[in-house]
């Protein structure tokens, strides 16, 4: 498979978006895109670039539609073996990046040398604002922008032992950032749900080899985060939390964000008022449990995509995490359609 440059799709106004997600994604990564979309301004050419390896005809077709009346509406679908084939030409190929998408997010200031800048979206996002101002804020020296992760910083706040997907591992949050990820400043940890690339300012501070081989640490515990936390330590403008409201989407993330520094926690419920883009991380996600806080939001916007009837069907093989997601929040077992168990007062 040969090398695959990319260009820009516009020549002015142009506001590169990366979305990276597998075939299995695609309705949902579709809602997000349709919420790009909807806060576009006319003034901007938006160039939404999906970055996948096996998304299916038909839904490349669902994809590719939305928006398709727009003019300053560009959506293309690249695939990633060959974006790996553009780096196995600049470096050894014992320092290929790991066979999955997430690479993609930290390489994409060194895979599309044709844009000063880019963002980067996840696709368990909702877009409620024009992403065009975020190519105007002033970045200065630093490599990227992007907003703190206030269960990071609560987390570290009470050192917790690191937990993930409800496995916990013997060692505390001062052990890992002491002997994993030793950045200067504890609790200047972003996000990576949304990034602003300067990829002029990477490409001058930071060689691409030494990205890959962060990409490569095998013991960081949020894999392709941690590395660019740390490889790009200092290097990083933190921005207002509504670019990236992080919702409470469980009890254990609001418990670890309740310890987060007091700052922090004014910010995160400043941004709490009018969320640009709000992130459902971890789980459960508004497509599997829509009353999650602000789910109702995301399925006003999947209502207006031609993906609604695979997630509806989707739901029928979530039933179980639904459930157990009540039971946990309510104490009690409900039924699984119910909008909030019966006699119980909503949170």
């Amino acid at each position: 498979m040969s090398c695959l440059k990319i260009e820009s799709a516009f020549k002015l106004n142009n506001v590169p978006i990366i979305v990276e997600f597998d075939n299995f994604y695609a309705p949902y990564a579709g809602v997000c895109i349709q919420s790009i979309i909807e806060s576009a301004s006319q003034n901007n050419n938006y160039d939404i670039i999906i970055i996948s390896h096996d998304i299916s005809d038909s839904n490349k077709f669902l994809l590719k539609s939305l928006g398709k009346e727009l003019g300053n509406i560009s959506i293309r679908i690249f695939d990633i073996r060959q974006l790996r084939e553009c780096l196995s030409a600049n470096v050894s190929k014992e320092y290929l990046p790991p066979k999955n998408n997430l690479w993609v997010r930290n390489l994409s200031p060194y895979l599309f040398e044709c844009y000063e800048r880019v963002i980067v979206v996840d696709l368990d996002m909702l877009v409620q604002h024009d992403l065009a101002e975020l190519m105007d804020i002033s970045m200065g020296d630093f490599c990227l922008a992007g907003v703190r992760d206030l269960i990071w910083c609560g987390q570290y706040m009470e050192n917790f032992p690191l937990q993930k997907h409800g496995k916990s591992f013997n060692i505390t949050m001062h052990e890992y950032w002491k002997t994993l990820l030793p950045i200067k400043e504890p609790m200047n940890y972003y996000n990576a749900g949304l990034t602003v690339w300067d990829c002029t300012n990477c490409r001058k501070q930071v060689d691409e080899l030494s990205v890959i081989k962060g990409l490569l640490n095998e013991h960081f515990f949020y894999s392709h985060q941690d590395a660019i936390n740390l490889v790009f330590d200092e290097r990083i403008k933190f921005i207002e939390t509504k670019w990236n409201y992080q919702v409470q989407v469980n009890e254990r993330y609001a418990r670890r964000m309740s310890y987060a520094p007091e700052e922090y926690r004014n910010e995160y419920n400043h941004g709490k008022q009018n969320p640009y883009v709000i992130h459902w991380l971890g789980n459960p996600k508004p497509y599997v449990c829509p009353d999650v806080e602000l789910g109702y939001l995301w399925w006003e916007t999947a209502k207006r995509t031609p993906f609604i009837p695979h997630i509806f069907a989707r739901m029928f093989d979530e039933l179980t995490k639904r459930q157990e997601y009540y039971e946990k929040r309510y104490g009690t077992k409900v039924n699984t359609w119910d909008p909030a168990p019966k006699n119980i007062n909503r949170e």
